[in-house]
């Protein structure tokens, strides 16, 4: 669901939006539909953005919790702090630069995480034997109209996300919003 979702914002949604010169969902509806509804998008808007900092500091204090073997106060402080600088050098558009890193890291974290799993348990054979195909190898395991309702609801989440449109009409020119999604 995520890169069909990707897909569609750059091939559909983002030369509007760009041209548009509007950041944000509350400016693209409050356009069209006012500005006191604009003030009650912005009202959720914020309410979502600090869930999902909760959501993103709980994430990481697991993450740094079992990879560097330190308390949950201390990774939770490393986490912060990162937010932290995150804001203070460039927000979104910096986001590029960590996110790229980001990328490597959790391809390089995910790629060892296999390694040790497959090794640990006794080779990729094994796994594939172990495993039912029909629930570990199969996209629509609990039936067609449980998992495409599910890929549409990511699809809907991500096209109507305030954070993926902001970072989607960041980029210095249309060309580079359409190369970061």
């Amino acid at each position: 669901g995520a890169g069909i979702s990707f897909l569609i914002l750059a091939l559909v949604f983002l030369t509007p939006l760009y041209k548009s010169e509007l950041q944000t969902i509350p400016q693209i509806i409050g356009g069209r539909f006012g500005s006191r509804v604009s003030i009650i998008i912005c009202l959720f808007i914020s309410a979502g953005m600090f869930l999902n900092i909760v959501a993103q500091t709980l994430a990481a204090v697991s993450l740094f919790s079992s990879l560097f073997n330190i308390n949950a106060i201390l990774a939770a402080c490393i986490a912060l702090i990162l937010m932290a600088c995150y804001i203070l050098f460039g927000g979104i558009i910096g986001a590029g630069f960590a996110g790229i890193f980001k990328t490597a890291f959790l391809y390089l974290t995910c790629g060892i995480g296999m390694y040790t799993a497959i090794k640990a348990g006794g080779g990729i054979i094994d796994f594939l034997n172990y495993f039912p195909k029909q629930s570990y190898l199969n996209l629509l395991s609990r039936g067609g109209l449980t998992d495409c309702s599910e890929g549409l609801s990511v699809i809907l989440g991500i096209l109507s996300t305030q954070t993926y449109i902001q970072a989607a009409v960041s980029g210095r020119s249309l060309k580079d919003s359409k190369k970061g999604l």
